[in-house]
């Protein structure tokens, strides 16, 4: 299945090609075989299992939606069985983040001389979007930032920048996925 699709979380009842399946074709996960019931494009969703009207869909460990009808194994997952819900939210971020231990002391920085020959840097905040969903959330974030008082609050940081880009979920796990984290 790896060579297949990807599945991040083991509470995923979805996972998302890196190759289109046909109709027929044999997926082997956990020990078993999952048929594909239609052609899937790749980076489109399949069942891993029997999913029922209402119940969530998981995907890289979060819900993305929920079943508008009686999805079986194999299926493809997409607009014509998957709807949006309210839900509760866990909205903690980075809880578990823990501070980074330099293997080395820095003794050097790319800054600019200024012209009373102090060292100077241009320090801006990047909000990065991870796939293009999160797109205009990030844009949103740089504008929130961009008020008088955020100039007199933080005076030393130059401004807060949206970095985006046009690609989906499910980058294939080579250059255009290295071309991102890059």
């Amino acid at each position: 299945m790896k060579e297949i699709a990807i599945q991040l979380k083991a509470e995923d009842n979805v996972a998302v090609l890196k190759s289109p399946l046909q109709a027929g074709d044999a997926l082997h996960f956990q020990k078993e075989t999952i048929l594909c019931r239609q052609t899937i494009p790749a980076g489109h969703k399949i069942a891993l299992e029997e999913i029922k009207q209402g119940q969530a869909l998981v995907k890289y460990g979060q819900k993305i939606g929920f079943a508008k009808k009686d999805i079986q194994r194999g299926d493809h997952v997409h607009v014509q069985n998957l709807g949006v819900g309210d839900f509760d939210r866990d909205c903690q971020f980075c809880v578990d983040s823990k501070p980074v231990k330099f293997a080395a002391e820095r003794r050097s920085f790319q800054g600019f001389a200024r012209s009373d020959r102090q060292a100077g840097t241009r320090n801006y905040i990047a909000v990065i979007s991870s796939v293009n969903c999160s797109a205009s959330v990030s844009k949103y974030v740089a504008q929130a930032f961009q008020t008088p008082a955020f100039a007199r609050d933080y005076p030393n940081v130059d401004g807060v920048i949206a970095l985006t880009h046009k690609s989906g979920c499910s980058l294939l796990p080579t250059e255009p996925l290295s071309v991102l984290q890059r």
